[in-house]
């Protein structure tokens, strides 16, 4: 599996006019649908939105090998660069903001927010160790992504190998960021409201496994929270 993006620094968001004619120079291998290490199907119409309160629209995915926002404009793809300057991206219904290591996707948002981390690992089909994209000398291995002329980056998925998701849910509370995956560790973080969720959880019959369910319940905190 392979397919071929281009990358762009700070001009890439900052001059948003130019993006049609900058596009129209670059080249593009294979087509990027239904790939186990994007996030949606298919690229979806979606607005960035600038720290500046500028915004420009684009068709995007998200890439959770690399976690990396794609961008793709007649048939050629991009990575957005310089996160550091966008506020929040919206794709279709869904909202993603800029953290540390690419974008979480926003489940739940107020006091207490919800959050996304998607992201994947490759794995060997025969039951081995998972694939290690670095040498030992911090470079790749594998050439399972490298960096050709002009910044274009390809990235090559070994026959061998499944996308396994290793995504995680987070929670943010008094601008903490708490990594949970089940009832007890997520009940930890919430001791002052401990016998209203136990009687939400129990009423509500929640799967901490389901992400609706899990958004419901922090919606619900907040309404504790007003």
């Amino acid at each position: 599996m392979m397919f071929t993006i281009r990358t762009y620094g700070r001009y890439f968001l900052l001059i948003a006019c130019l993006l049609p004619s900058i596009l129209k120079t670059e080249a593009q291998t294979g087509k990027m649908e239904n790939l186990p290490n994007l996030v949606m199907p298919k690229f979806k119409e979606g607005k960035v939105i600038l720290k500046t309160g500028a915004s420009y629209n684009a068709v995007m995915n998200y890439e959770m090998l690399d976690q990396q926002m794609l961008v793709v404009n007649n048939g050629k793809y991009f990575l957005v660069r310089d996160k550091h300057l966008v506020d929040t991206i919206i794709i279709g219904d869904r909202v993603f903001v800029p953290v540390e290591v690419g974008y979480s996707e926003v489940l739940a948002a107020g006091k207490v927010s919800l959050f996304m981390e998607h992201k994947c690992i490759l794995e060997s089909k025969g039951g081995l160790v998972p694939f290690d994209t670095r040498s030992a000398s911090g470079g790749m291995a594998g050439k399972t992504i490298s960096y050709g002329q002009g910044g274009v980056l390809e990235q090559r998925i070994p026959s061998n190998y499944d996308v396994v998701v290793t995504s995680e849910v987070w929670v943010r509370k008094d601008g903490v960021m708490n990594r949970f995956s089940n009832k007890k560790q997520f009940l930890k973080l919430f001791e002052e409201w401990e016998s209203e969720l136990n009687q939400y959880i129990k009423q509500n019959d929640t799967d901490f496994q389901n992400l609706e369910d899990i958004s419901n319940l922090v919606r619900y905190i907040n309404e504790l929270n007003k």
